[in-house]
């Protein structure tokens, strides 16, 4: 991971080199290119080794709290285990260990390749200008405050969805289960009927918890490009008064992304803790 990250921000100062071969000789240009070249095939590799173990990592930190959960049920007596409807049981194992998956596991590994990212991007802006960081750093934590206020809708609806997806788990189990006492009273299309009210809550529940999503996305990604055009507007400015060369300009493109991005990505990481804490618990 860590490696991963470092590489992808090294290749904002790969591309800088290039740019900055346009004012150069032909040599320099073909030899920048060449490290180029060999800079991509390197981090490609690592980038799949990371992902090939970032999915091995998952699948098994998956398996140990679905089994420590069925061991937990199954050891129960009786009148424990009929506490609980078989159906609640099959949702724990299967659709809630999915979203503990991407809420949780899945949201610190990402937390942790940010971290990598922000520290290794503002040392190198630190070396090369170390105005043009903390006007990043400025932006990002503008970008912040503005953000935070989506972190609670988002919860409460992930947490709805979670409970409606329960209950309709708990209606289809209980309509297949009396498929036979339903046709013999002849009560077919009032159970179909009450299929549909449930499956519409369910549908709705993930609606409302897709489009919180996409309000936080669209919020998020519109304060994200005006900073950027700010930074690069400041890094051009820098550039023109001879600060650091034209190819940084490019650099600092890159830079920011990984600066002021993950200053913004904290509500979307504490978010889905906090979306991954009700079914967690």
């Amino acid at each position: 991971m860590i490696a991963s990250s470092v590489g992808g921000t090294l290749f904002a100062l790969v591309m800088s080199s290039l740019v900055d071969c346009v004012s150069g000789k032909q040599e320099q240009l073909f030899s920048s290119f060449l490290y180029s070249v060999l800079f991509v095939i390197v981090y490609c590799l690592m980038q799949s080794g990371y992902s090939y173990i970032k999915a091995y990592m998952i699948a098994e930190t998956r398996k140990s709290p679905k089994n420590d959960l069925f061991e937990h049920i199954y050891f129960q007596n009786m009148e424990g285990f009929e506490t609980q409807n078989s159906a609640r049981y099959i949702n724990e194992l299967s659709n809630n260990t999915t979203i503990i998956e991407d809420t949780y596991f899945r949201n610190i590994l990402s937390m942790g390749q940010m971290l990598v990212g922000f520290l290794s991007s503002s040392l190198i802006t630190i070396i090369v200008q170390p105005v043009m960081l903390l006007l990043m750093l400025v932006l990002g934590f503008i970008m912040l405050a503005t953000t935070r206020f989506t972190t609670k809708p988002l919860e409460r609806s992930m947490k709805e969805y979670s409970r409606k997806l329960g209950e309709y788990t708990d209606e289809i189990k209980d309509d297949f289960s009396g498929f036979g006492i339903i046709h013999l009273f002849h009560i077919v299309d009032a159970v179909v009927r009450k299929h549909g009210v449930k499956n519409t809550e369910v549908e709705s529940a993930k609606r409302k918890s897709e489009n919180d999503r996409i309000i936080c996305a669209c919020l998020w990604e519109f304060v994200g490009l005006l900073s950027t055009v700010l930074v690069m507007a400041s890094a051009a400015y820098f550039s023109q008064k001879g600060m650091f060369s034209a190819g940084m300009i490019i650099a600092f493109g890159s830079l920011i992304g990984q600066v002021v991005a993950t200053i913004t990505s904290i509500p979307t990481v504490v978010a889905n803790f906090h979306a991954a804490k009700p079914v967690k618990e």
